[in-house]
């Protein structure tokens, strides 16, 4: 990504990445899954090469072994994929809020992998009064903190 482009608040949230994985998957009765563990399974990897570059080095030496059968950058989409046996999707934990642990739950990554969010919009892009109000609102509140 072009940053000159952007503008950007970096956000204090700290988020988890995860496993996604049916319910009835042995995994999902760990309290973590490694990367050796998932390089032995069809992978759903994130699209977006940020996200893609932070998961192969997680994966060290395990990453050019991994059978990646889709990439996806929407978790909802990557769970569907999970739900109906097609892999194991890696996604930031919490990022499916509906998420029915009935049917697929979501195991984090050891060691930890962990992400810092950032609000990002583009620079000298016309907004309306809305999202303005609200950008301006956001530097606001974080700057109290």
């Amino acid at each position: 990504m072009n940053i000159e482009k952007y503008e950007y608040i970096r956000l204090q949230t700290k988020e988890v990445w995860g496993a996604v994985m049916r319910a009835d998957d042995e995994l999902a009765k760990q309290e973590f899954v490694t990367a050796e563990q998932l390089s032995k399974r069809q992978i759903i990897l994130a699209r977006r090469p940020k996200a893609k570059n932070e998961l192969a080095h997680w994966f060290g030496k395990y990453y050019d072994k991994l059978n990646i059968s889709f990439t996806s950058n929407m978790s909802t989409n990557a769970s569907i994929m999970v739900e109906k046996g097609l892999g194991n999707a890696l996604i930031i934990k919490g990022s499916l809020p509906f998420l029915d642990e009935n049917r697929i739950k979501c195991i984090p990554l050891y060691p930890a992998l962990i992400a810092n969010s950032v609000l990002v919009w583009k620079r000298h892009q016309p907004f309306n009064l809305a999202t303005t109000k609200f950008i301006e609102y956001i530097q606001c509140f974080l700057s109290m903190k």
